[in-house]
């Protein structure tokens, strides 16, 4: 099964945000795919307690978990703004250190 056109289309028809991983690896994301921006670096996973799982991280924050059995995919659904907040910010501050750093040696 094509996982990645299946994210896609089902955010197309619900509007509801899909991740989806491969290995904790981001392979795609529907808010990233907006923003064009998908995440590089991989993500800290833990093993769900049940398959599938619903997750709320402040009260704020929900989103459902699945372990795609049989494969090394992992497909959240819902709000997973924290994973894309975390690996953006990440990715700003190293390339704001390397601009300092070559504005320095000029």
């Amino acid at each position: 099964m094509d996982y990645v056109a299946f994210c896609h289309r089902f955010f197309m028809a619900t509007g509801i945000p899909v991740s989806l991983l491969e290995g904790a690896v981001p392979v795609y994301s529907s808010l990233g795919k907006m923003i064009s921006y998908l995440p590089e670096a991989p993500a800290t996973l833990y093993a769900p307690e049940r398959n599938p799982e619903f997750v709320s991280l402040t009260g704020d924050i929900e989103y459902g978990h699945v372990r795609i059995e049989g494969t090394d995919y992992d497909l959240f659904i819902g709000s997973l703004f924290l994973l894309l907040y975390l690996s953006m910010k990440s990715s700003c501050s190293l390339q704001n250190s390397r601009f300092r750093r070559n504005t320095k040696s000029s």
